[in-house]
């Protein structure tokens, strides 16, 4: 009987995870102001940059705030279950999984025919959750790398992998910054951060691809003109 209360506890976190991540905003705010599918335009993606290359930069900033508090709202909306409601306390381990899950609804939303954007900015809600100067050191480096180098796609990979590098240093998951429910075992928080790079990397499979045979689309921050083919 326990074990079944934690794993439907643990199924209903889950499925509340994915749910929200299936709203996207980028899709939504397109249609309320285009009357038209984002995914039908530029690289057909479901996310911040594509919608900013039709709407400008302040669109793309106001879809990455809303899919990053849509992240965060989700992980401590758990842990607030967690610490409060006895039917959840068995999910104190494995709680930071809602986080992957939020990125999964988004990329492949059950209210949008499962075709959404790729996740970057929820997974921005991730580190930020598991320790806010490792998110910090997150958007500082993905900024920096589409300001000098201009792919938003390599900024958001290279940034991914170093996240996951940097879950393994003792004061980013243990040190006093980090929230308890990321930090109370030490081995959860590389694992699910390596899953968000690989999510993040496949999602990207073929920006890889455009990368090494040097047709990737560049961003130009305050300015979002592509002079490449999207």
């Amino acid at each position: 009987m326990i074990i079944f209360q934690e794993i439907s506890a643990y199924f209903v976190l889950m499925c509340l995870a994915y749910l929200v991540g299936s709203i996207n905003f980028s899709i939504i705010i397109f249609r309320l102001v285009r009357n038209d599918d984002i995914r039908n335009f530029g690289s057909k993606n479901a996310g911040a940059t594509n919608l900013g290359r039709k709407l400008g930069m302040k669109a793309a900033i106001l879809i990455v705030i809303l899919d990053l508090l849509k992240t965060v709202s989700v992980i401590f909306t758990s842990i607030t279950l967690v610490e409060s409601v006895e039917w959840f306390k068995k999910c104190e381990t494995w709680l930071p999984l809602v986080g992957i899950m939020v990125i999964i609804g988004h990329c492949y939303p059950v209210f949008f025919d499962f075709r959404g954007g790729k996740g970057v900015a929820c997974a921005l809600g991730i580190w930020l959750s598991f320790n806010w100067v490792i998110g910090l050191i997150a958007i500082a480096l993905t900024f920096t790398i589409v300001f000098l180098i201009k792919y938003v796609s390599l900024a958001s990979l290279t940034t991914s992998w170093t996240m996951f590098i940097l879950s393994w240093v003792p004061w980013f998951s243990h040190g006093p910054e980090a929230t308890y429910y990321f930090s109370n075992n030490y081995y959860v928080t590389p694992l699910v951060l390596g899953v968000v790079a690989l999510i993040i990397m496949y999602q990207h499979r073929v920006n890889i691809i455009r990368l090494i045979s040097k047709t990737e689309s560049k961003t130009y921050l305050f300015k979002f003109q592509n002079k490449n083919k999207e």
